[in-house]
């Protein structure tokens, strides 16, 4: 039902009376509302903040037609909801999200894009983890939403997480960028930093592969000498993020929480973990509960699913039964390093994943990223040229891909390989110009395909490695080499 313009007024003016009013919400003066408002689907600043949505979702486009006092009453509204609330904020965020998305297309004038960039990184860096608030903070830090950040919250959790909440702060950044005449330029180098974190933490998000997506090739789409930094800067910020590992890149999310438990430890044992320098495994905590408790089963968010099984290979008995020996020697000296219970509780602030890798899914995606980038090479002769100096990394890449245990890593990394066959295979070698630049390579280019023939490969994977070996023969090897695939 479309409401009237004079109704819509007098809701605007009859709202902001009652926001302002001292007795709002919990601190009524009738004990009944007290009661209810501890309930937060019943919450009376939630069920405001649902008003206020409701009422710029009914509005449409012609919220830019309200007057200038009613605008200025929902701006005032929005503010007051974003930076002065802190109790029940995972729900209050959804309704903001979700009226910001609508404000984004209707008018632009009830908010700043800086506004509103700062707010959707606020939801998405507190909302990595699981913890709730303890009701502490007079106001929520949305200033922090800049990770290096001077003035970190003295709370550990700022808001009660919602996984929900980020997703759909993701989905809103995305969108922002669809429609900012900037487009993808409005990413920052901190929110670049951001938006890695988050495609790793959810590979199979829709929202951020289309934005990396789009990123990478508006990029390239525009080929002049001004923005050539740019389009051969991508070669180098796709190979350091296929093989960084997990605790460097989520490294300036870790010392926001160290900042925030060194501001407030209240709960915690006074070390600067700063300073500390010892650092814990926890594969080794692992492997040790595992001894212990044989038993209990540990859920692994990273253990894949039903499809992804059928994807792999077949370890076998004999390396089933070597991993069950490291693991126990692992449990071992778990053990033995962790017998003293204290120590252990000491050393739990201090536990980093040093050795952890990222997620296959993040390097699978990167893999594909890679292949995109490759494509753009054929239209644009000097990321051609660039790209020729640094065909031994995508090699290295492809064939550590190749050894991997996951047939769909196995596949994208000979489709990388055969793409750099296509590209540079009858391009001679400067230095040796009767023979192929990518001479030097075959060695690793046919030890990548061997494994495509062993017997833990499938009909996907022999084909794909087939059609790379024929290219191979008819591109780079010489006549008399060729009898080696026969």
């Amino acid at each position: 039902m479309e409401l009237g313009s004079s109704l819509i007024s007098k809701i605007l003016q009859t709202l902001s009376k009652i926001w302002l009013r001292d007795d709002f919400g919990i601190n009524s003066s009738i004990t009944l509302a007290i009661n209810i408002n501890y309930d937060h689907n019943k919450n009376s600043t939630v069920t405001l903040a649902r008003l206020v949505r409701l009422i710029i979702n009914n509005l449409g486009p012609s919220i830019s037609t309200l007057e200038d006092s009613n605008k200025e009453i929902l701006r005032n509204l929005l503010f007051g909801l974003m930076n002065t609330v802190s109790n029940d904020f995972e729900v209050i965020a959804k309704e903001l999200l979700m009226s910001f998305e609508e404000l984004v297309v209707f008018d632009k004038t009830l908010f700043s894009y800086e506004m509103y960039i700062k707010f959707i990184k606020f939801i998405m860096i507190n909302n990595f983890k699981v913890g709730v608030y303890s009701n502490s903070l007079s106001n929520l830090p949305i200033d922090e939403a800049d990770i290096e950040s001077i003035n970190p919250s003295p709370e550990f959790f700022p808001t009660t997480t919602s996984h929900k909440n980020w997703l759909l702060a993701v989905d809103s950044f995305y969108q922002l960028t669809r429609i900012h005449k900037d487009g993808c330029g409005i990413i920052t180098k901190e929110t670049e930093d951001l938006l890695w974190m988050s495609l790793e933490f959810d590979s199979d998000n829709k929202s951020l592969r289309t934005l990396f997506q789009t990123w990478l090739e508006n990029s390239m789409s525009v080929i002049t000498t001004d923005n050539e930094q740019e389009r051969f800067g991508w070669f180098e910020k796709l190979i350091s993020h296929f093989n960084m590992p997990k605790h460097k890149l989520y490294d300036s999310l870790f010392r926001l929480y160290k900042t925030r438990i060194n501001s407030s430890g209240m709960f915690f044992n006074n070390i600067d973990i700063s300073s500390t320098s010892k650092v814990t495994d926890f594969s080794a905590v692992k492997a040790s509960a595992a001894d212990d408790d044989d038993d209990d089963d540990i859920e692994n968010p990273d253990v894949l699913g039903e499809d992804d099984i059928a994807l792999t290979t077949d370890a076998g008995d004999n390396n089933q039964d070597s991993s069950n020996r490291n693991t126990k020697e692992v449990a071992k000296k778990s053990n033995k390093n962790f017998s003293n219970q204290d120590e252990f509780d000491n050393s739990l602030p201090v536990m980093v994943m040093e050795n952890e890798p990222v997620s296959w899914k993040f390097k699978l995606f990167i893999l594909d990223l890679l292949i995109q980038y490759l494509l753009n090479a054929k239209r644009d002769s000097r990321l051609f040229a660039f790209l020729s100096t640094k065909i031994s990394e995508f090699v290295r890449i492809g064939f550590i891909c190749s050894a991997s245990n996951l047939i769909r890593l196995r596949i994208s990394a000979l489709k990388l390989l055969g793409l750099i066959i296509d590209l540079y295979g009858r391009l001679k070698d400067p230095l040796y110009p009767e023979a192929s630049i990518l001479d030097q390579q075959q060695a690793q280019i046919i030890t990548a395909i061997v494994p495509a023939f062993s017997r833990d490969s499938n009909l996907k994977l022999a084909s794909e490695a087939i059609i790379i070996a024929s290219k191979l023969v008819c591109r780079i090897l010489p006549c008399k080499h060729q009898f080696i695939f026969y």
